[in-house]
């Protein structure tokens, strides 16, 4: 938990030093290389993160936060067939899980981001209404995502109605007017 707290802190070295000394105690424990993956994927050590990752599902098959970090990092590296797949992954492992709603929206957000990469417009859209009727309290990103689908489908009005949503549910919401405003 140490690791994890720094990484939050952004203290992102001091972590990953700390999951280091954590796999060296315990090399089977799933989540030190699962949470050591995350550290790294923020560092911008993807290549590094992706080993840790793979290590944390061998240990443990069902391990929901090694899938989500896989994905989140493949996606920043714009393998997008690859992501949705480890998406995929992460929402069967997170279904199967004691985790909160909260978490599982997450994931769907994620697999709509990266459908939405592959314009895969409906099928994202599909993920981003799972995630809003799961989590209706984070779902200013979801409803500015969703709003972007529906400009790519040549579908303006319905695209302000989310922007409008999202806004409404978050004022500050910068990314939400600049779509707004295309």
């Amino acid at each position: 938990n140490w690791g994890m707290a720094l990484s939050e802190l952004g203290r992102l070295d001091a972590a990953i030093d700390k999951f280091k000394f954590a796999a060296q105690l315990d090399p089977a424990f799933a989540t030190t290389h699962a949470e050591w993956g995350v550290a790294l994927g923020k560092a911008g050590r993807s290549s590094n993160a992706i080993e840790h990752f793979k290590k944390a599902t061998e240990i443990d098959p069902a391990h929901f936060r090694a899938y989500h970090g896989w994905a989140v990092t493949l996606q920043r590296l714009g393998s997008n067939e690859e992501s949705i797949a480890k998406y995929q992954q992460a929402i069967i492992v997170y279904s199967n899980s004691t985790e909160t709603k909260t978490v599982l929206a997450q994931a769907h957000v994620g697999l709509g981001t990266a459908l939405s990469d592959v314009r895969r417009y409906t099928n994202a859209i599909e993920h981003f209404e799972i995630a809003l009727a799961m989590d209706p309290e984070h779902s200013s990103m979801c409803l500015n995502n969703w709003g972007t689908c529906l400009l790519a489908m040549n579908r303006p009005m319905d695209a302000i109605d989310k922007f409008k949503r999202a806004v409404d549910l978050r004022p500050g919401y910068a990314r939400a007017y600049a779509n707004w405003g295309n």
